[in-house]
């Protein structure tokens, strides 16, 4: 999963006003980072939206593979990169450094792993001995 929601996405929200945005949680265009999230409005002949392409094009660019401080880390693919609305909340919309969410991520995540390792017999990958389709040695038929 490269995307913690549908920021980075196409999501598409209208608020009261009629105008677009990404973010369920800035949802108000009072909102301090409203900003950030609003990327249209309807047109002014009243015939569909007009569309920020500046704005979409940094939504988009908000996946986990794009942000620096996810880049080593072991469960970016679980999370996400996180919220970007609460990250921008947390730095006042600088440079993403982690937040408490993420060592609870990584911990789940960690105490995942150790348990199918476990469950694995302590082996952290091994092909299953049989087939479990019709129990003889594994095979490309079954």
């Amino acid at each position: 999963m490269n995307h913690f929601c549908s920021v980075s996405k196409d999501n598409f929200c209208l608020s009261a006003d009629g105008n677009v945005t990404a973010c369920f949680e800035a949802f108000g265009e009072d909102n301090p980072c409203a900003g950030a999230f609003f990327y249209g409005r309807p047109a002014a002949d009243g015939m569909g939206y007009v569309f920020d392409q500046a704005v979409l094009d940094h939504l988009r660019a908000q996946a986990v593979e794009n942000r620096e401080y996810c880049r080593g880390c072991f469960a970016k693919w679980s999370c996400g990169g996180d919220c970007y609305y609460k990250w921008m909340v947390a730095t006042g919309g600088g440079e993403f450094n982690g937040t408490s969410r993420c060592h609870v991520i990584r911990e789940l995540t960690k105490d995942q792993i150790l348990e199918k390792i476990a469950a694995s017999g302590g082996l952290f990958w091994h092909e299953p001995s049989t087939c479990p389709a019709c129990g003889q040695p594994p095979h490309e038929k079954c």
